[in-house]
């Protein structure tokens, strides 16, 4: 029977709910960065880390693709100087990232050989 979920992927071992730990911490930089607040530094780099595996392994839509990037930016050292149309965007992003999240968790892990 095929999987219902459109992200569980079987072939890759980090696509587990143990995973959508890893990128719910990428969600919860991303609300640091909507509320105008600099997301804390273990948070973003397990973010970034995650949500780059992520678009590694499936092929992701633009949301995610912005999301990760994003990160990525800040993990490099560089900064994002959000206005308020630019934090309502990471608001956004952030609720995306959950919904992902979410599916992974619901996701079953592959099995171990």
């Amino acid at each position: 029977m095929p999987n219902a979920n459109p992200l569980c992927c079987f072939d890759i071992a980090p696509l587990t709910p143990r995973f959508a730990r890893s990128v719910q911490e990428a969600a919860a930089a991303l609300d640091a960065l909507a509320t105008g607040r600099v997301p804390a530094r273990a948070a973003l780099l397990s973010g970034a880390l995650s949500l780059d595996t992520l678009c590694n392994c499936i092929v992701p839509d633009r949301d995610l693709m912005d999301a990760a990037a994003g990160l990525e930016t800040l993990v490099t050292g560089r900064t994002l100087d959000l206005d308020a149309a630019g934090r309502q965007r990471a608001a956004k992003l952030a609720e995306r990232v959950r919904q992902v999240a979410a599916m992974l968790a619901l996701a079953p892990a592959p099995a171990v050989q």
